[in-house]
């Protein structure tokens, strides 16, 4: 089932009985748990039809406004690859284990069981442990090109089952007994706190934090969304009964996937929630706020400026999440984790999709 069809699920079954609040954040961790199992069935079953077809390049001469069923491209113009065409680390989680692909190719399989992968920047890597704890790595290639890490010491109070991390790697937050803590100090969790750099205000087991940048937090309260920058508080739309724990945040826009298969730009720059924008599909915000990967049955596209063009097939279909690339580039590139062909990364320009050499159950969130 997808994370909307579950959602569906239970909201019908809280019109007919009376339950208790939903733990969103116990939720959420499950939700990611279910995903990755599901994900490797598919898997297994899509062996015999992947190994009959090859990883293939795709170029799109053409630009639509609208993506469906017809924006797949032939399966026969993919191209497979033995090294790793990004320029920088990438970090997800390997049948459940913290893991690096150096530039180089090579696939580092940490011995940290993590949940998810809240970010990283060229020292340090942040992610969520398999118990709710926060996990804190610093990373290196040395002079010789040998890839180097160790496990740190997370902030006082680590984190219990909620953290965020902006693409730029300025702000940090996450949820450690009973309070949110937010941290502006780029991406260094380790520094000594300096006046201003940080705001703390209490939550419930019922507050999740979402995404966090320059513009503030955002929040899945009670099953509200909200993006809060100290005192101020800016409530945004969700369709039905969202709690908005989809939702991203950059470059002053919110982009919420919502539970009617569509995905919704919100500007939040002047005080209020401002609709941009409104494309279907599973839609993921690229570090600059200005462009949306977007995941649907008709495969993958860019949408940018009121216009979304396929980026290319995906064989047996894309399994969510797809993130933006981290590096020099960043928004250049996507990682994306298909059933039939492993993990990829497609190029935006080029509109070009590469396998990368990594095997297993892969999870991007």
């Amino acid at each position: 089932m997808t994370r909307t069809e579950i959602r569906d699920a239970l909201t019908a079954v809280h019109d007919a009985v009376e339950v208790r609040p939903v733990d969103q954040v116990a939720f959420q961790a499950r939700v990611r748990r279910a995903r990755r199992q599901r994900v490797a069935g598919r898997v297994a079953l899509a062996v015999g039809a992947a190994a009959a077809v090859a990883v293939t390049a795709v170029v799109v001469p053409q630009v639509t406004e609208e993506v469906g069923a017809d924006a797949r491209l032939p399966a026969d113009r993919r191209e497979a690859a033995d090294t790793n065409p990004l320029t920088a680390t990438q970090w997800f989680v390997l049948d459940h284990g913290l893991t690096a692909l150096d530039p180089g190719g090579t696939v580092h399989r940490l011995p940290i069981r993590v949940e998810s992968v809240a970010g990283w920047d060229e020292e340090h890597v942040y992610a969520t442990g398999a118990e709710g704890e926060m996990v804190v790595v610093e990373h290196w290639v040395d002079d010789d090109g040998r890839f180097g890490q160790q496990r740190e010491e997370p902030p006082s109070g680590g984190a219990d089952g909620s953290l965020v991390r902006s693409d730029d790697g300025r702000y940090v937050a996450w949820v450690a007994d009973g309070q949110a803590v937010v941290r502006d100090n780029d991406g260094d969790i380790d520094h000594d706190v300096t006046p201003g750099t940080e705001q703390r205000f209490p939550v419930d087991a019922n507050t999740a934090l979402v995404d966090v940048g320059a513009e503030g937090v955002l929040l899945s309260e009670d099953g509200d969304l909200k993006l809060r920058d100290g005192e101020q508080v800016l409530g945004l739309p969700t369709t039905g009964d969202g709690y908005g724990v989809a939702a991203q945040l950059a470059g002053g826009r919110v982009l919420v996937p919502d539970r009617d298969g569509r995905s919704r730009l919100y500007d939040v720059t002047g005080g209020q929630a401002r609709l941009l924008a409104t494309v279907d599909g599973m839609g993921y915000l690229s570090p600059d706020g200005d462009r949306i990967a977007i995941v649907s049955q008709g495969g993958l596209a860019i949408w940018q400026d009121g216009r979304a063009t396929p980026v290319g097939d995906l064989g047996a279909g894309a399994v969510e999440p797809v993130r933006w690339a981290a590096g020099a580039d960043s928004g250049a590139a996507l990682l994306v984790s298909t059933a039939s062909d492993g993990l990829l990364t497609c190029e935006v320009a080029a509109l070009r999709c590469t396998r990368l050499p990594v095997e297993g159950d892969v999870g991007l969130g």
